[in-house]
């Protein structure tokens, strides 16, 4: 029922199709977010999170522990997010 608008559109050959290409939509849209995160502390600490990490090792304030752990975070869920996307576009749908 959700993707019939799309395959009378002519935009998609049937459902599989057109739930993928939506899945796969959701995905960037993941990704991109997780991305602009990732940079946004690159922006801020000026230098990429390996660098930063051995900068503050053994010193980091409060802050900055909490930053490091977002910043983790944001570097996992990318790669996630683009290991899922990766295996969903290889998938035959």
């Amino acid at each position: 029922m959700l993707t019939e608008p799309f395959m009378q559109a002519g935009l998609y050959k049937n459902s599989s199709v057109t739930f993928k290409y939506i899945v796969m939509d959701y995905l960037d849209h993941q990704i991109h977010q997780a991305q602009t995160e990732i940079q946004s502390y690159e922006h801020k600490y000026q230098q990429s999170f390996v660098k930063w990490s051995e900068s503050i090792s053994g010193q980091a304030t409060i802050n900055e522990e909490d930053d490091w752990m977002k910043w983790e975070a944001a570097r996992d869920m990318l790669s996630g997010w683009q290991q899922i996307r990766t295996d969903i576009e290889q998938s035959d749908v």
